[in-house]
């Protein structure tokens, strides 16, 4: 189940509520889940409440690095 600290900042933060919810598979360490918001757009959701704090920063400092190089690949947005 998705922290309900985690479904307020995301509703405060885009201003919308999550519409639905379903869990997705999202690696060996964290939780994921599909969300789609009252404006029905899609996001993916990851999460971990045991991990370090820094390691999120670290993951969209390596995505930001990779939106950055020519290729075909569909790199994510981080909100």
């Amino acid at each position: 189940m998705i922290p309900e600290s985690v479904l307020q900042t995301i509703e405060e933060n885009s201003g919308q509520q999550v519409d639905s919810s379903n869990r997705v598979s999202g690696g060996s360490i964290n939780q994921a889940a599909k969300l789609t918001l009252t404006d029905q757009k899609n996001y993916f959701l990851k999460w971990n409440t045991s991990a370090d704090q820094r390691m999120f920063a670290v993951e969209e400092k390596g995505l930001s690095l990779l939106s950055l190089a020519e290729t075909t690949l569909r790199i994510p947005n981080v909100l």
